[in-house]
């Protein structure tokens, strides 16, 4: 079984296997059974309690595991897991790579921009550069089908420009069109290019831009955790207190209806989910959905 019952984050490689991160270890599933893999120090010393934020492919045969105790590689052909001293060991939360090859890497202080192997640029938030990042502590990246880095902090939402190496911030406020809440957790782009954004206690935003002016919109309330979309035109809504999963129907959403299908629990029922409280959802190139929860 699992190392641990809170998956936290998937990643699915070039051979097809399934890696699941939980509060405590990595996980290889390849269909039939599950191997756990921890990382080992330098000295062959296997490490326990080390909790995995994010998965992302480095190259063919490695890929890179965000952890709360720095940032590791694991050899996808020995599956041996080394600790990369390319950033400071702090925690790693979240990490993207970009459409002209760059990494970004996101921690509990500060983003980190990764070419060609090395630290391009490190940034981070000052007091009185509005144009700096919102915040420091990074939950969520997407880059949009536009190449556009957005950042999801625990205090806004933060758009890259990368001309300028600025950033543009939103936050929630009391015109109508701004963000619902600004501990965001989550973004996600779908297949049309809306932007999707969801906040730890403030609900989920849908985002729309005309002539560069960005309208953001409540969507759903509570406590978002994860957002995906499936070939089937459903978002997928991952709420992290009990309340499931929450499917928005894209072709009703395009025409101004609302219609939502909740997915929950039941004990009784072993075909619905084990747990209610949702911490992750992933598409894999299967288009199955993985709905990773606090309990499995």
């Amino acid at each position: 079984g699992l190392s641990n019952s809170w998956v936290r984050c998937f990643y699915q490689d070039d051979l097809g296997f399934i890696w699941i991160g939980t509060a405590d270890g990595l996980n290889r599933y390849d269909g039939r059974t599950m191997k756990v893999i921890r990382p080992y120090t330098s000295d062959n010393t296997g490490l326990g309690n080390v909790t995995v934020n994010a998965l992302l492919k480095r190259d063919s045969v490695s890929i890179w595991v965000c952890s709360d105790i720095g940032l590791y590689s694991l050899n996808l052909n020995n599956e041996k897991m080394i600790l990369d001293s390319i950033i400071p060991a702090h925690p790693v939360l979240a990490a993207a790579i970009d459409r002209k090859g760059n990494t970004w890497f996101g921690t509990n202080n500060g983003l980190y921009q990764l070419s060609d192997g090395r630290i391009k640029q490190i940034f981070s938030s000052r007091a009185n550069d509005p144009n700096s990042l919102s915040d420091n502590y990074i939950n969520a990246f997407c880059v949009d089908s536009d190449n556009r880095l957005w950042i999801g902090t625990r205090k806004g939402l933060n758009l890259y420009n990368e001309e300028e190496g600025t950033f543009t911030r939103f936050f929630s406020g009391t015109s109508m069109n701004s963000l619902s809440g600004n501990d965001i957790v989550c973004i996600s782009e779908d297949r049309n290019g809306g932007l999707w954004i969801g906040s730890s206690l403030d609900g989920l935003d849908y985002l729309t831009i005309q002539d560069e002016i960005f309208s953001f919109r409540r969507i759903l309330s509570g406590s978002i955790r994860s957002v995906t979309d499936d070939q089937k035109k459903y978002i997928w809504v991952g709420h992290s207190s009990g309340e499931g999963v929450h499917l928005i129907d894209y072709n009703e959403f395009e025409k101004g209806n609302l219609l939502v299908t909740r997915l929950s629990s039941d004990p009784l029922d072993p075909n619905t989910l084990n747990d209610n409280s949702i911490f992750t959802l992933f598409l894999d190139r299967f288009d199955d959905v993985w709905v990773g929860t606090f309990g499995g």
